[in-house]
């Protein structure tokens, strides 16, 4: 924040696990990391109310340009706050615009992100997609550039069918219009050449879809991603 400037971009990444911490009366929302407390998430999560005032400030203080993208709707049997649903109460507050900021979120809040090898060899469907999408397969109308209806309109047509018969549908919040990534033609031609080679997509087994894992090796499709975000 102290170097950010207006008219700069900030992206803001998350994959992981979300829930909300039980210990406390007002019961916040956290992001979990992967070294966070299972049963205190106070003492070592990332509090959405903090990520808030982060993004508040770059975007209305700093009038920096905020993209946030989560993808933190992960099942798992051993989170606190399972018994009042902490994972949906998490999505449905990052789900909340807070400024200015355009956010690109893997799923709605009553669902889950599903992972499997169909995606890039165990990737999951959201993050396979918008990575793809981003290098210019969402430009529809193929003026060299990527905006957010196109990339919301290209995750809801490859997902939502992919990951059937189990329920996934990406969301966006903010302007429709706004690009949010340049299109390379040698770096599209790559994409299109991988994808001709992939075998056709089938519904995904209930059994597959209930095999959720934490992708902690984020590291490769950050780097994806940070590639094909490039600002226009």
């Amino acid at each position: 924040m102290d170097e950010s400037k207006p008219g700069d971009q900030a992206i803001i990444y998350f994959s992981g696990h979300g829930d909300v911490e039980t210990k406390t009366r007002n019961q916040h929302g956290f992001l979990l990391c992967w070294d966070s407390p299972p049963q205190s998430y106070i003492s070592g999560a990332y509090p959405i109310f903090f990520l808030k005032d982060v993004i508040t400030t770059l975007s209305t203080e700093n009038k920096a340009r905020v993209l946030i993208i989560t993808d933190a709707c992960r099942r798992s049997g051993k989170l606190a706050g399972n018994s009042i649903g902490g994972a949906w109460l998490t999505s449905q507050n990052l789900a909340q615009q807070f400024a200015n900021e355009i956010k690109i979120l893997s799923c709605q809040p009553d669902e889950y992100s599903l992972e499997g090898e169909q995606w890039g060899g165990g990737r999951g469907a959201f993050s396979f997609h918008l990575v793809d999408g981003l290098y210019g397969l969402a430009d529809g109308n193929s003026d060299g550039s990527v905006n957010l209806m196109e990339i919301g309109r290209h995750l809801e047509d490859h997902v939502t069918p992919e990951v059937s018969p189990q329920s996934q549908v990406p969301m966006t919040v903010g302007n429709r219009t706004e690009k949010l990534a340049a299109v390379f033609p040698d770096l599209l031609a790559q994409v299109k050449k991988k994808q001709d080679k992939q075998p056709p997509f089938s519904a995904l087994p209930i059994a597959g879809a209930l095999r959720m894992r934490c992708w902690l090796r984020w590291t490769r499709p950050f780097g994806h991603f940070t590639t094909a975000s490039k600002k226009p």
